[in-house]
């Protein structure tokens, strides 16, 4: 099954596919407390790890390591965007894998599964001019762009930072911030916030397993009111 997921992702994730998933219209909103309840039944489709259990390991081990509050709520919601295989289409999700990779230009030869690069005819480049930015290109659609997306639209008021924003888009694209992969795209700002990226996955992928038993959301819920106009978020 994982397998397929990549191969579908790799076939059907176009500059094309990644714009009319950007486009899609704002439908749900759901208060914190509901959107903790759906990621408490969603588990990562690849390493199959509880989304809930994950984003409160990775969030008591920033706070162990005294991180902001914008760093340690950033690791808490980065994997809010799971919600996207509970509000979505079928149809659409049979082409979206958690791993990130950008459409419209050459696979890297560091991507997972080499063997569907064939489904690919763009040269390194593709579409895009060198040193063009990340931010100017069209980055799979998966629940790191879905969250992104979701947090820049106007309903959605919130004081995370830029680089929250960054870490939460750009976290999974580990062909970019562990093996280098589109030095030939990134532009000076990419350069500048590659040190984040690598410290954020630190903890976005920690190895540290916390005992979350007794751990209460409400802390979660405080720094969610401190960052969020709104109780919940609309999707």
């Amino acid at each position: 099954m994982e397998k397929y997921k990549y191969k579908n992702s790799r076939i059907y994730q176009t500059p094309e596919f990644v714009q009319k998933m950007r486009s899609k219209k704002i439908s749900t909103y759901l208060p914190f407390r509901a959107i903790i309840n759906q990621l408490e039944n969603i588990y990562d489709p690849i390493t199959y790890q509880n989304i809930l259990k994950k984003s409160i390991n990775s969030a008591e081990f920033a706070l162990q390591n005294n991180k902001s509050d914008w760093f340690v709520l950033t690791t808490f919601i980065k994997n809010i965007g799971n919600i996207l295989y509970v509000l979505d289409e079928p149809e659409n999700l049979k082409s979206i894998s958690n791993y990130t990779f950008i459409t419209g230009c050459a696979f890297p030869k560091q991507i997972i599964y080499p063997e569907f690069n064939s489904f690919n005819n763009y040269s390194p480049n593709g579409i895009y001019k060198p040193h063009c930015g990340l931010n100017n290109t069209f980055i799979s659609y998966n629940p790191n762009e879905f969250l992104f997306q979701t947090l820049n639209n106007d309903l959605n008021k919130h004081l995370l930072p830029p680089e929250a924003l960054y870490c939460i888009r750009y976290g999974n694209l580990y062909l970019h911030h562990r093996d280098n992969a589109y030095e030939h795209l990134i532009d000076d700002y990419d350069k500048a916030m590659l040190p984040l990226l690598q410290e954020f996955d630190k903890y976005d992928n920690c190895n540290v397993t916390i005992d979350v038993t007794n751990v209460l959301l409400k802390k979660y819920e405080i720094l969610w009111k401190m960052f969020f106009e709104n109780y919940g978020l609309y999707f």
